[in-house]
């Protein structure tokens, strides 16, 4: 998801600015495809063998060589620490998808995603800047089918996500509510198994599935329960296949930051709870649901390029003043 944002922010990018994106993971080849249909240059810093530390000094040295003049933070939240401990670069800006871990005078313009009628949010006493993130990811090859339920749960709930923001007691508590007033099954990821998730769970059918495709495994779901108080972008996956959505509706969520109507939001576990269990038991409102859903995906996919080029302006309006 995280991905995507850059990939947006790279293809409408303003005519001639460059641009580049220094990738702190091992080099797949993918990402360097990708980008460079866009003449955007990749540098891979694998990450397995070295400490963060050497990391980030292995990146600004990149970043000096390769003259860059403003340095965009996206993802790994765990590493700001280290990367803001000093400059990479001679301006710098944090745009977070979800956590905002740090304050720092090495920060020159804090930006966050949320509502297109916004300007901004203050996280720990800190303003950020407001800039909508076209929340239009698109799968290969476009919308995919729904496949059979295979495993074995009628009806068929599910969630992406690291599984510490799946090991949420509140959301367990709900996912429960719902799974004993359906007779439903959830299915769960996760880089491993904890055993707060399998105790909550102990009493209702549920499938732990590891470290999957969200694309394949998303389209085996009836409905996509996604987790609160932290959302994750990953539900749009399921917008483009046509698996309903239920989820919060406030900052912390994907939700919290779109305004169209009849997507089933719920702002608190009552409510979510209730239309978890509805979007498995009323045809007629899955269907809207759904129809909802793909007009909110063609309505982020129209603004998307006035989205970038906002955020291009901000960046370049911000920092260089």
């Amino acid at each position: 998801a995280h991905t995507k944002a850059v990939e947006q922010a790279c293809q409408f990018r303003p005519s001639g600015t460059s641009a580049a994106v220094f990738v702190l993971a091992k080099d797949t080849g993918i990402l360097r495809e990708l980008f460079s249909k866009m003449g955007v240059r990749v540098y891979y810093l694998a990450r397995e063998k070295d400490g963060v530390a050497v990391q980030i000094e292995r990146l600004r040295t990149l970043a000096v060589d390769s003259g860059i003049g403003i340095l965009v933070w996206v993802s790994l939240p765990l590493w700001c620490s280290y990367a803001f401990g000093r400059r990479i670069a001679e301006r710098q800006v944090f745009w977070s998808q979800r956590f905002h871990p740090i304050i720092t005078p090495n920060i020159d313009l804090y930006l966050c995603p949320g509502k297109r009628t916004e300007t901004v949010r203050n996280w720990h006493g800190q303003d950020w800047t407001v800039v909508h993130t076209p929340l239009c990811l698109e799968l290969e090859g476009g919308v995919t089918s729904k496949k059979a339920n295979q495993h074995g749960f009628k009806p068929c709930y599910g969630t992406v996500g690291r599984e510490e923001k799946i090991a949420i007691p509140s959301y367990l508590d709900a996912v429960g509510e719902v799974l004993k007033a359906t007779g439903g099954g959830f299915c769960w990821t996760g880089r491993k198994s904890l055993p707060s998730i399998v105790d909550s769970l102990k009493n209702y059918p549920n499938e732990f599935v590891g470290w999957v495709d969200p694309v394949s495994y998303i389209s085996s779901l009836d409905v996509y329960l996604e987790t609160f108080p932290l959302g994750g972008l990953s539900s749009q996956v399921a917008w483009n296949q046509g698996i309903p959505v239920v989820a919060f509706d406030n900052w912390h969520s994907t939700y919290g930051s779109i305004e169209f109507e009849g997507l089933a939001r719920a702002t608190n576990a009552r409510e979510y709870v209730d239309l978890a269990v509805r979007l498995a038991t009323d045809e007629a409102y899955r269907k809207s649901v759904i129809e909802a859903q793909y007009a909110a995906l063609e309505g982020e996919k129209t603004q998307a390029p006035a989205d970038i080029q906002k955020w291009w302006e901000l960046v370049k309006e911000r920092v260089t003043a």
